[in-house]
């Protein structure tokens, strides 16, 4: 079995954001908030919307400042990856870094 390779991950802002439409591996999730208000990322397996259950979600809580996921085996995604950040007020960063 080859290495995977992964890109070195893509910066989210708040909203609804299409990381990579076609089949792929989730490597890894970064949730940074502003240290005082609770944040979310969701992860959907769809090419280009929101769409279908939640396949992975993070939740930073108040106060919080980092959330991070790095599963030992991708998080195999057979339609592609749509992410939403959110956040109570203030501002929410996420990562994903994946491969295809």
């Amino acid at each position: 079995m080859g290495m995977q390779k992964f890109d070195p991950g893509v910066e989210l802002a708040e909203g609804t954001n299409v990381v990579f439409a076609g089949p792929c591996g989730l490597g890894s999730m970064i949730l940074v908030g502003d240290g005082t208000n609770a944040a979310t990322m969701e992860i959907y397996d769809h090419a280009s919307a929101l769409s279908g259950s939640v396949i992975k979600k993070l939740a930073l809580k108040a106060g919080a400042e980092c959330i991070v996921y790095c599963p030992a085996k991708p998080d195999s995604l057979a339609k592609g990856c749509v992410a939403v950040v959110t956040c109570t007020a203030g501002v929410a960063t996420g990562y994903v870094s994946i491969s295809s």
